[in-house]
């Protein structure tokens, strides 16, 4: 075993972070990581700064520090509510209007337009 990996082990595989206790999302992300648009895998580093890392398609990959900023700056956010009392979500910069989430459906259908509107638009 990697020494300083007690953290991550501990999560591995688990409802929530290890870590910072936070249940993965709709997907299957991490909750602390989110959904990250054009990104492979990544990981927080559990409380392991250093082992943090975010790793691109292209096979490209960041660690430590500027990977833990990267995933702050990308994921896409929480639910929030905007002036109007609309539940929104910060996504590629831009709050979206979501629909309400009463059944596992509406959840599934939140997610697709989300990451529907972080893609790329030449892909």
């Amino acid at each position: 075993m990697l020494p300083n990996m007690g953290n991550y082990l501990d999560g591995y595989a688990k409802e929530t972070c290890g870590h910072c206790g936070l249940k993965r999302t709709p997907e299957g992300h991490d909750g602390c990581i989110g959904t990250l648009p054009n990104i492979m895998n990544a990981c927080c580093g559990h409380g392991e700064n250093r082992h943090a890392y975010v790793q691109f398609w292209n096979t490209e990959c960041i660690r430590g520090e500027e990977a833990l900023k990267y995933i702050k700056e990308h994921k896409i956010s929480d639910l929030k509510k905007d002036a109007d009392g609309n539940d929104i979500r910060i996504v590629a910069g831009k709050e979206i209007i979501q629909i309400e989430e009463k059944t596992q459906a509406d959840i599934d259908l939140n997610c697709r337009i989300n990451l529907w509107r972080m893609r790329k638009p030449n892909l």
